[in-house]
């Protein structure tokens, strides 16, 4: 069996990868494609509509060994982030726990993140 790498995730990305994953599977399975009705159903349903996509993102984080790690928490390092990088604040937190962990390569599409010095962004 071979050694799969561990992968580090912030909580801030696992909570955007929730996010759009269930917009998405709203979208799909119940048509819902307005932010305020998506709301209105997820309040009047909960998580008991969305435990099957719950699930497969658990079972793909464990098969890709992906790790979620605590979001470092530094108002002034985000500020300064946001001001010098000019990043969105969710980017900019990204980023900030990045270097507080010594995370120095990021999968993302993003590229933003290519103006962060400490972070090489792939693919």
């Amino acid at each position: 069996m071979p050694i799969v790498p561990i992968t580090f995730s912030p909580v801030i990305v696992y909570n955007e990868l929730l996010y759009v994953t269930f917009r998405a599977y709203a979208r799909h399975k119940y048509g819902i494609v307005n932010y305020h009705k998506f709301k209105e159903f997820f309040i009047e349903k909960g998580m008991d509509a969305f435990e099957e996509p719950l699930e497969e993102i658990h079972q793909l984080l464990g098969e890709l060994n992906v790790r979620i790690i605590k979001d470092h928490q530094s108002v002034e390092e985000l500020r300064d982030i946001i001001i010098k990088y000019r990043l969105l604040p969710t980017d900019a937190q990204i980023a900030v726990t990045c270097r507080y962990y010594g995370i120095s390569t990021i999968a993302t599409l993003d590229n933003d993140f290519k103006r962060i010095p400490w972070l090489k962004v792939v693919p």
